[in-house]
């Protein structure tokens, strides 16, 4: 009875310990990758390695095309009747990936205002990727897997039907700035 006692607790304790919570990759250990629900897990077996990637270049878009931004900073509102889009642009990968999901942060961490909303990814053609159901917050980031083809930049458009405070790619934090995360063969 002892014997089937502390095997329950051993087991419990092990499993207690292998879900770490993560809001990107780099808060996992070794061979292992921050998954859509916010835990650190281990790679699929036909997975190579994880790697993540920042945008080369960024702007707001109102009508497709992309605009500079005239101030920089950590935050910028999209989404809702008065703000634009994000246009994010990745360097193209040399072969396609298993997965790639786009990861996007609030701003502050201490931020505890959660809204539900909808997202969506798409190409600057309007060609839509992504779509999401989503409850943005400071506590977890808001993941999105989306389609990537090899050889070709990585153009997005990320949309917001309310308004959304999100960390900029010049975010003082670089684990809250926007990033594809990426499981490469």
């Amino acid at each position: 009875m002892r014997w089937m006692l502390a095997t329950t607790l051993v087991t419990a304790l092990g499993c207690g310990a292998s879900s770490v919570p993560c809001a990107s990759s780099l808060a996992c250990g070794e061979a292992q990758v921050c998954g859509l629900d916010g835990v650190c897990g281990a790679l699929p077996p036909s997975a190579g390695h994880a790697a993540h990637r920042a945008p080369e270049t960024w702007a707001i878009t109102e009508d497709g095309a992309p605009r500079e931004l005239e101030r920089g900073g950590d935050a910028i509102t999209i989404g809702g009747t008065r703000h634009g889009a994000l246009w994010l642009r990745f360097d193209p990968l040399l072969d396609p990936p298993e997965r790639a999901v786009l990861v996007l942060h609030a701003p502050d961490p201490a931020m505890r205002r959660a809204r539900e909303g909808t997202i969506t990814i798409a190409r600057p053609d309007g060609q839509e990727l992504a779509r999401a159901r989503v409850t943005t917050g400071a506590a977890r980031p808001i993941t999105i897997a989306i389609p990537v083809e090899a050889q070709r930049a990585i153009e997005l458009v990320v949309r917001a039907d309310h308004a959304l405070a999100i960390a900029t790619p010049r975010h003082v934090d670089p684990r809250r700035r926007p990033r594809l995360e990426l499981v490469l063969r």
